[in-house]
């Protein structure tokens, strides 16, 4: 296996009323955080790469072997690490994929397909344990989080997207008062029936996973 793959990235930044009237298939939304791309990548410890595959810097300020009691190993996780840009450490993990898990390679398989074994194991492991909680109301990016020492670990949490215009406007309020240091930016869309391909070369483009970032917005 790989030591990490290289992830797909939205293909552009869009105006969701101009365009979710014309998205086909099963379209979901997420909140997009502001943090560092990270994948954690674990055997028997624990490392996290960058989109690039090199190993991200601020990541090591904290030990994340604790990913192992949540994930069955070999595996490689995708999300974003958050705090840094807020002003803080980054010890918070938020991640929304897993390309392999228990060696198993996912990345052929349907976005949805690999969300909900994401979803499985972290409900499985983590609302076991006693620091584990989770939240399902409309504000709230976090479907579960997993708080052990210094990091805290969470999994988006996945909207229906006839939802976004109310995600919308809640991201809107958090930007417009936080700004740069906040951790809301925006909304992401992923078509949960494509496998948001994966590539051990180069980072892609794909049409299936949509950005709307404020900082954008002129509306």
């Amino acid at each position: 296996m790989r030591e990490f793959l290289f992830p797909s990235k939205p293909k552009k930044v869009y105006d969701p009323a101009k365009v979710i009237p014309h998205l086909t298939g099963e379209w979901v939304c997420q909140f997009k955080l502001n943090g560092s791309r990270a994948e954690p990548s674990g055997k028997r410890k624990v490392k996290i790469f960058d989109r690039h595959g090199t190993t991200l810097t601020i990541s090591t300020e904290r030990n994340w072997n604790e990913l192992l009691k949540l994930f069955p190993a070999p595996f490689i996780l995708d999300g974003e690490l958050i705090g840094r840009k807020q002003g803080e450490v980054s010890n918070r993990l938020y991640l929304w994929d897993a390309p392999v898990l228990g060696g198993e390679d996912l990345t052929k398989k349907p976005y949805g397909y690999r969300y909900k074994r994401l979803q499985e194991l972290f409900a499985k492991f983590a609302l076991g344990l006693p620091s584990a909680k989770s939240d399902y109301s409309l504000e709230s990016p976090f479907a579960f989080v997993y708080e052990v020492a210094d990091i805290e670990v969470s999994l988006a949490k996945s909207f229906d997207v006839s939802k976004w215009k109310d995600l919308a406007s809640f991201v809107e309020k958090k930007y417009r008062t936080e700004r740069a240091t906040g951790e809301f930016e925006g909304l992401v869309f992923k078509n949960v029936g494509h496998n948001l391909a994966w590539h051990g070369l180069t980072t892609r483009e794909i049409s299936q996973q949509l950005k709307f970032l404020f900082k954008y917005y002129r509306g």
